[in-house]
């Protein structure tokens, strides 16, 4: 099965020599699964298994396969071992095999081709837990970027950072708009300033509009202050009280209007004992307008920020 020329011809005794002999044997594992060389340039060519172990490839002549192979070197990138193996093995096998043909990225390494066996037998007598590796899915056919690194987005993040610090420096209010075209990471940009804001004391509250949601008016601002009532009822009998009081000494008897609003209110401050006094529309949006703004006094101060932030507005009705 396999090339065995690709084994280094030597009779070194040093841990080079062994070296070479397992680089040759992840090779090999390599050309047994997928069918194909690991020599640079001939990858794509297909060996054909036959029951007497013997292919069709033509290998290259010794003297020059000598001065390409010296047991340490890739022959094949990682991407092209992960694309060829992950859809016919164990995400855990493709990895031994990994460590054992790359030279210089691999940061562990076996040392003999006992510790490989060895291996090999404990993943053969347990296949439920080592040969059951959800994770393949993840790495099969894609182009793998770190999800939580982001990249060239420094002086967009700073101007957040910054507009925060001076927000709370003048005791003011800022809005911040991040525009561009849809995939560009408008979101991810936010992702990555959010755990800094709050390093900075922040309560950070966050709504998403919906195409599907637009027939009821405010859907984000509504659902990230119930997301925001439901982590002060999970703060204790003390941080309920203290947001409680708050909100009471700030709107008073008017606190009914907001709970219509904002349902959830009513596990921080109790139900309302009075209904909210019938107005006509226009006044009725006005006095809206003036509570809410209250209630964000109450609840929020320069010591304590609280941050707002709105996805998807294009879907705002």
């Amino acid at each position: 099965f396999g090339s065995a020329s690709f084994l280094a011809e030597n009779n070194e005794l040093s841990n080079a020599g062994a070296r070479k002999d397992l680089a040759a044997l992840g090779y090999i594992f390599y050309e047994i699964v997928s069918g194909k060389s690991p020599l640079r340039g001939r990858v794509n060519q297909t060996v054909t298994i036959t029951t007497d172990c013997a292919t069709d490839m033509e290998l290259e002549p010794k003297s020059t396969r000598e001065e390409e192979h010296d047991g340490g070197e890739m022959y094949i990138s990682a991407v092209e071992v992960y694309s060829a193996l992950l859809n016919k093995l164990p995400f855990v096998f493709v990895k031994i095999v990994m460590a054992l043909i790359e030279s210089k990225m691999t940061v562990e390494r076996y040392h003999s081709v006992t510790e490989v066996y060895l291996l090999l037998d404990k993943m053969m007598s347990n296949p439920r837990n080592f040969l059951s590796d959800k994770r393949k899915d993840l790495y099969y056919g894609q182009l793998r970027f770190t999800s939580y690194k982001l990249y060239d987005r420094d002086d967009q993040l700073s101007i957040i950072t910054d507009a925060y610090s001076q927000m709370t420096s003048e005791e003011s209010s800022k809005m911040i708009l991040v525009s561009g075209y849809s995939g560009t990471g408008k979101s991810a940009l936010i992702k990555h300033a959010r755990p800094i804001l709050k390093t900075r004391n922040a309560h950070i509250i966050y709504g998403k509009f919906d195409q599907l949601q637009q027939a009821e008016p405010f859907f984000a601002i509504i659902d990230a202050f119930n997301g925001y009532f439901d982590k002060v009822k999970k703060g204790g009998p003390e941080y309920i009280q203290r947001i409680k009081t708050a909100i009471f000494e700030a709107i008073g008897s008017e606190v009914g209007v907001l709970t219509k609003i904002f349902p959830r209110l009513c596990q921080v401050i109790g139900s309302p004992v009075a209904d909210p006094v019938q107005v006509d529309s226009q006044q009725a949006q006005n006095r809206l307008k003036y509570l809410f703004r209250m209630m964000i006094g109450a609840i929020a101060s320069p010591s304590s920020p609280l941050v707002l932030l709105l996805d998807d507005l294009q879907w705002a009705a």
